[in-house]
């Protein structure tokens, strides 16, 4: 598996709409993109895609928003379990440390279980959880307040 960093938008957005499109049902837990257009990239600190030869099997961004850093993360149901999360969530809190970030904030559907497991794994905390809402919010604080 190789990690390819988007710099290209012309030629790496090709490759970003062939990962959303082979997603699946996946989708449906991978909103990102649903209220933007791919082009929202070029705004990332950091856009990353896990590929087999070819293929893009892994995505992941470092994106800012209303003053905080959030992180995104899909993986290819076909290719799951296969360490991918692993790479992405270490890549990213790499640049997220390189680029002094203080905190990355995420948010993760209740159900996706795996995921969650995930995050803990990188020490992210649960900070939000409310009946009302459908995902649970994670912050990982990387520089100690």
């Amino acid at each position: 598996m190789e990690v390819l960093r988007i710099k290209n938008i012309s030629s790496d957005l090709k490759l970003l709409h062939h990962f959303i499109s082979n997603l699946g049902e996946a989708k449906l837990n991978f909103r990102y993109f649903d209220k933007r257009e791919m082009s929202a990239i070029q705004n990332h600190l950091v856009t990353l895609l896990v590929m087999n030869d070819d293929i893009p099997v892994g995505y992941g961004h470092l994106d800012q928003e209303n003053g905080n850093i959030w992180l995104g993360i899909s993986v290819n149901p076909d290719f799951q379990g296969q360490g991918i999360g692993n790479i992405l969530m270490t890549e990213l809190i790499s640049d997220a440390k390189e680029n002094n970030i203080e905190k990355i904030h995420l948010t993760v559907d209740k159900e996706n279980i795996t995921a969650q497991k995930l995050y803990e794994k990188f020490h992210f905390l649960k900070k939000v959880s409310a009946e009302k809402l459908h995902f649970h919010t994670y912050i990982l604080k990387l520089i100690n307040d």
